[in-house]
């Protein structure tokens, strides 16, 4: 089979890897969900394959051995998924999961290596407002509630607060994250970049570009218009922020103040 059938999709946590990767599986691709989730029961998780492996042969508990058991869990997926193409969410902390002998030497990730050589398309889903990130993940760890499907009843919301003094330096620490994979993937012959303020229109369906793009990986010409998940946080921040004063007050002057009321 073709290596072209593997198509990673990398991002933070809500940041549009899961709409977007939704959008694809509605093109025909096997949703293998987050790759490299701790839970062992997650759904076709590299963990889940490493721990059967482990009970048959413990040597294989060794992380120095995944690189072969990766390759493994990739050609039991493709028996899974019978000639259709597989959709890898991959998260930015789980690029160094599994070491290469020259790791002491900062040598590139063994899961870019792995892209690279099969010359795999690899989407970047970057969310540029940090403060909406921020914020939803926060709204996420307070309500536990993951994606809202399209039509599905909107419940109450809780109010949350931010850590004001810490705020400005971890919007800078996750847009210099997001510049480092830029950076990492520059040399690759088949990345791609989809900022997810540009994946919709004005009237809420995916926008052209995020359309052509996924008939472009997937090979396939009839590419839905609406996504089947709604945006679960669009009201003005400030009616999702308990101290939204304190936090408008530290962006002011800043040059991330336009995230306070930029559209979501």
């Amino acid at each position: 089979m073709a290596q072209t059938d593997l198509i990673f999709l990398l991002g933070r946590h809500r940041s549009g890897t899961t709409v977007f990767r939704d959008l694809l599986e509605r093109c025909g691709g096997l949703n293998c969900h987050e790759i490299m989730s701790a839970k062992l029961e997650a759904e076709r998780g590299f963990y889940g394959y490493v721990a059967r492996r482990v009970a048959e042969d413990p040597k294989w508990v060794w992380p120095i051995r995944h690189q072969r058991l990766f390759a493994d869990y990739i050609e039991e997926l493709r028996g899974e998924a019978r000639g259709r193409k597989l959709l890898l969410d991959l998260k930015y902390w789980g690029l160094n999961l599994i070491p290469v002998s020259e790791d002491v030497t900062g040598a590139r990730p063994f899961l870019v290596e792995f892209i690279d050589k099969r010359d795999s398309p690899i989407i970047q889903i970057i969310r540029r407002n940090k403060l909406r990130l921020i914020v939803s993940e926060a709204l996420l760890n307070a309500s536990g509630k993951w994606f809202a499907a399209a039509g599905e009843v909107e419940e109450e919301k809780p109010m949350i607060e931010l850590p004001v003094e810490a705020l400005l330096p971890e919007i800078e620490r996750l847009i210099a994250m997001d510049r480092a994979i830029q950076r990492m993937l520059m040399p690759l012959s088949n990345a791609h970049e989809l900022i997810y303020e540009e994946m919709f229109a004005a009237n809420g369906n995916f926008a052209e570009a995020t359309r052509a793009l996924a008939g472009r990986v997937m090979g396939c010409e009839e590419v839905p218009r609406a996504p089947s998940h709604r945006k679960m946080n669009p009201e003005p921040l400030s009616q999702i922020l308990g101290n939204y004063a304190q936090v408008a007050a530290r962006l002011e002057g800043t040059p991330h103040e336009w995230m306070l009321a930029a559209a979501v």
